[in-house]
């Protein structure tokens, strides 16, 4: 298999994170906002504790088949080649990706160099599709980090997107 092959592979699981967007966008429904006060027919003059701003994290908890259904579309999408791990904590997202087969250290040089090439581009695309999440979701600061892995586990190439 090219290297240039694996390279586009490993760009279109990234270009695949618009599916996530996508499904927050879509599934999105109207809830209060966390730090709204809620409508009561009875005055209190007691102070209230300070509400917790919501994560992409909670989000998540609270949506958990658009999370599942997301995931699962961006696994299947490595194929044969890449096996793909995600999570998220608080606002981050962590992607990744670990090749299937493990490559020679000449190998890996000219992925990464693929790679990196690209990280740039890569960044700027995702950053409205992250802006769009945030939205969505209601949270601001959601950061994507992604990382390729040899097949013996040694990380090739990472790198983290924001909307900024």
């Amino acid at each position: 298999m090219k290297f240039s092959k694996m390279a586009a592979l490993a760009l279109a699981v990234v270009a695949l994170v618009a599916t996530l967007a996508f499904v927050v966008g879509c599934g999105k429904q109207q809830a209060p906002a966390p730090d709204q006060p809620q409508t009561t027919t009875q005055q209190t003059t007691t102070q209230q504790a300070p509400v917790a701003q919501m994560t992409l994290e909670d989000y998540f908890k609270a949506h958990q088949s658009e999370w599942d259904d997301a995931v699962k579309q961006i696994k299947q999408s490595g194929g044969d080649i890449i096996d793909v791990e995600m999570s998220v904590s608080g606002n981050q997202i962590n992607q990744i990706m670990t090749y299937k087969q493990t490559f020679n250290d000449e190998q890996v040089a000219a992925m990464k160099a693929s790679l990196d090439q690209n990280i740039a581009d890569m960044q700027a695309s995702l950053s409205s599709q992250i802006a769009q999440m945030e939205a969505a979701a209601g949270v601001q600061g959601v950061t994507w980090h992604f990382e390729y892995r040899n097949g013996d586990g040694k990380v090739i190439s990472s790198f983290t997107a924001s909307s900024k």
